[in-house]
């Protein structure tokens, strides 16, 4: 019976360590699977699992914060019911959202496309940037700080990219931080190195700060699986906001107005 061992965690259980990237997860995942065949539908399932969760930003950052690596857990994952519940409690919740449009006779404002999070410090690093200078995130304490993970050769990233620029160029007097977070480490696997990083940024006159996750230890602590990933940060240096996609100028606004003013 393939359950009597079943591995301790969706790390163990795909044969990767926490600092895998999101090409690293789906490759192990191909592998566990041939390895696995039809024989065993419940590791199977926990498979599939596992890779939803762990190229899911938000929904890693949740499961790395529940679960202590290497300590026996007496399950693994998510079962289908909670899946089922999640579900449901997703419908209601639109229900409810359209129930209140049609009492009010009025749209909700539900601001940007990002997700709130409840309010945790944000993991701290100090990276080099494209002059060779170390940048710290706690250097940006007071203010309200986009911390904007991407590539090279991410094609989402290049049609962000200029949104983020405008969206600086705009309100860096008024306090928005910028960071472009460069995932250097994978940018290798690529055939990519920091000339082409330079290259990106003049391209597309990028003049906000970009640092250099060479070691990826940086995208190892926010979790970075798909790319772009963004995390707002607070004055005090909590993460509120996670947008997992591209964003827009209007997000990006709306979400720092929403920041500032809580603050005052």
């Amino acid at each position: 019976m393939g359950n009597l061992n079943m591995p301790q965690n969706y790390y163990t259980l795909l044969g990767i360590s926490r600092a895998a990237t999101i090409a690293e997860v789906l490759a192990a995942y191909d592998r566990r699977r041939v390895e696995v065949e039809a024989e065993d539908q419940a590791t199977l399932d926990e498979l599939d699992t596992a890779v939803d969760v762990l190229t899911d930003p938000v929904k890693r950052h949740a499961y790395d914060s529940g679960v202590t690596l290497g300590q026996t857990h007496e399950r693994n994952g998510v079962s289908g019911r909670e899946l089922l519940y999640g579900v449901v409690g997703v419908v209601v919740g639109l229900l409810v959202l359209s129930g209140v449009w049609f009492l009010t006779g009025s749209q909700v404002d539900t601001g940007p496309s990002l997700t709130e999070v409840t309010a945790y410090d944000a993991p701290e690093f100090q990276l080099k940037d494209l002059d060779g200078q170390s940048v710290k995130l706690s250097d940006y304490r007071g203010k309200v700080v986009l911390l904007n993970f991407w590539g090279t050769w991410c094609e989402p990233c290049k049609q962000e990219t200029p949104a983020l620029q405008s969206a600086y160029s705009k309100l860096q007097d008024a306090g928005l931080v910028v960071v472009g977070v460069n995932l250097l480490n994978s940018e290798r696997a690529f055939n990519r190195n920091i000339d082409h990083v330079r290259q990106f940024a003049e391209q597309y006159g990028v003049s906000y700060p970009i640092v250099l996750d060479d070691s990826g230890a940086a995208t190892q602590a926010y979790s970075i699986a798909p790319i772009p990933t963004s995390y707002f940060i607070d004055q005090q240096g909590k993460v509120r906001y996670i947008r997992v996609g591209e964003l827009t100028m209007r997000d990006v606004e709306q979400t720092f107005r929403r920041l500032q003013s809580e603050s005052s």
